[in-house]
């Protein structure tokens, strides 16, 4: 334990520092070696995941995540603090402009997760469609009643973690197509607050999650979090009825039956064999891939059917 807190402390270290000076010759191995990734906030339950999976394969091999939004998950990278950045979206052309010409960010996919829209216990409006979800993002309904003519007059309330997250750009570019003329009933959290907290704290509140965020379905952190809101159920159709609706988990995705999803991505700038390269194969490979699996998103592929490089 002393000896994994003295390497957590090293890495920050190099993690600060090499934004002013030269980083000294790497000595890192695609299965050894100490490094420092970046993440998108929201994806730190399938993270840990797959680095708990690696560690158990690869004991010599240290790597301590630093969890950012979004955005500034991917100016690390471009800026060249790290080699690695977990993040639901491929450098712009903006940002490729930034690199150097000798330097090259390859992107790849590593599963797709489901958007999922929370809701508290005691609210009884557990299904709607696309159109109504777009209609609520954009301010064009406004009260649970307008969902529903049984339900209250209330305003309905919609929480997401960041502004400058992978989940907000997500709704941005494809649910309601631009950040202008959204509701003015979408928020984002205070520092400190926790989503899942702030929908079982009002029956008129709802979240926008990643689905990972929910944690596995056989941890206590997903026990607890279902014991605080529901997964709603969204439909294709205009009128939603609970036959046609569906849940933000891989099967649904996969049949195409469940609308809001996005990709991730590993975009790693190492050209060498170094453990930055190794974690991007790890993640892409089998075993990587039965982690995404298990964490209730969809695998790039048939996890039976990977080929593998790694040995026991």
């Amino acid at each position: 334990m002393y000896n994994k807190i003295l390497l957590l402390f090293v890495a920050i270290i190099v993690l600060s520092g090499c934004r002013h000076k030269k980083q000294q010759e790497a000595t890192d191995t695609l299965v050894s070696g100490v490094i420092t990734i970046v993440a998108d906030e929201n994806l730190q339950n399938i993270l840990e995941a797959e680095l708990d999976a690696f560690s158990v394969r690869f004991p010599e091999a240290f790597i301590f995540p630093q969890y950012l939004d979004e955005r500034q998950a991917i100016d690390y990278l471009v800026k060249d603090s790290v080699k690695l950045a977990i993040v639901g979206r491929n450098l712009d052309g903006y940002e490729r402009s930034l690199l150097p010409k000798t330097r090259v960010v390859n992107c790849y996919p590593f599963g797709y997760e489901g958007i999922a829209f929370i809701i508290n216990r005691q609210n009884k409006d557990s299904i709607m469609s696309m159109s109504q979800i777009r209609d609520l993002l954009l301010g064009r309904i406004s009260t649970w009643r307008q969902i529903n003519p049984q339900s209250s007059s209330d305003t309905v309330k919609i929480f997401f973690a960041s502004t400058q997250n992978g989940i907000m750009r997500y709704v941005a570019d494809s649910i309601t197509r631009g950040t202008e003329n959204v509701s003015r009933n979408l928020y984002s959290l205070k520092e400190g607050e926790n989503i899942f907290d702030k929908v079982a704290s009002n029956p008129n509140n709802i979240g926008i999650i990643g689905i990972n965020q929910m944690g596995n379905v056989n941890s206590r952190q997903y026990t607890q979090n279902d014991g605080k809101v529901r997964i709603l159920r969204v439909s294709k159709e205009v009128g939603a009825k609970l036959e046609d609706t569906y849940l933000p988990y891989a099967g649904d995705v996969y049949n195409g039956d469940y609308p809001f999803w996005r990709p991730l991505y590993v975009l790693i700038s190492e050209t060498r064999d170094g453990l930055p390269r190794g974690f991007c194969f790890f993640l892409t490979q089998q075993v990587g891939q039965k982690v995404v699996q298990k964490a209730g998103l969809m695998p790039i592929t048939d996890v039976h059917k990977i080929a593998t490089r790694w040995t026991d």
